[in-house]
């Protein structure tokens, strides 16, 4: 856990590629239509390009809540390869151009900030945080991989707890997106294709809360799932 207080992850696996299910046979004598199918993008560790059909992932051991360690492999579980982390927590998640991750570190200041890393674990930057006391460790990437959505909390100032975005190029423009009632906090999820941002609501982390949704430039949250989750 942080060393400042919990932190909870929306565990989220991202596939970048399209599931190739088995079709059925068709019932009909019809011709299929033609598709035209681009190559896929060539993939590569070492230049940082899109992983097509793998997944991120963290292993944790909920006993001693104690993070493993952060891997890419195949969607079969075959080829693994372990991610190395700036810090000794883990739960990043790809941008959407599979590029880069977004992983929690920490700040010389002590504070729980966020690095960039590439997909060898190489650190890109690291996002600077313009007010002087807030916390902002930020995983989910906007849908043009322009802003990433943030976990964001002050020490000194319980109220100032809820759900940030900042630019992912240098982690400027901070804009809080929701504000928990007192007694409550926001864990970030991510972003909608239409462009909202799903948040879980609870008292309190690893305690059920209710997932809620709000425009991606703020507004009144609404109850999107009003049974507990976790």
């Amino acid at each position: 856990m942080f060393k400042h207080r919990p932190f909870y992850i929306l565990v989220v696996i991202f596939l970048f590629a399209s599931a190739c299910a088995p079709q059925a046979t068709p019932t009909n004598t019809a011709p299929p239509p033609t598709l035209t199918v681009s190559p896929p993008t060539p993939t590569s560790a070492s230049t940082g390009t899109l992983f097509e059909g793998r997944l991120l992932f963290s292993r944790f051991t909920e006993s001693t809540h104690t993070f493993n360690g952060t891997y890419i492999a195949r969607t079969d579980g075959s080829g693994e390869i372990e991610v190395p982390m700036p810090w000794t927590e883990g739960g990043g998640r790809w941008s959407r151009s599979g590029k880069e991750i977004a992983v929690a570190t920490l700040l010389d200041d002590g504070r729980v900030g966020t690095a960039i890393i590439a997909t060898d674990g190489t650190v890109l930057r690291v996002l600077s945080i313009s007010d002087a006391t807030l916390n902002l460790p930020c995983i989910g990437w906007s849908p043009d991989d322009s802003r990433i959505a943030c976990e964001g909390w002050d020490e000194t100032d319980p109220s100032r707890n809820g759900v940030y975005t900042v630019l992912a190029a240098d982690g400027g423009d901070i804009q809080r997106l929701t504000t928990p009632p007192a007694g409550q906090q926001d864990f970030p999820g991510d972003y909608s294709s239409a462009g909202q941002f799903i948040f879980m609501r609870s008292s309190g982390y690893e305690i059920p809360g209710a997932l809620l949704i709000v425009d991606a430039n703020g507004g009144e949250p609404r109850i999107l799932y009003d049974g507990l989750v976790n």
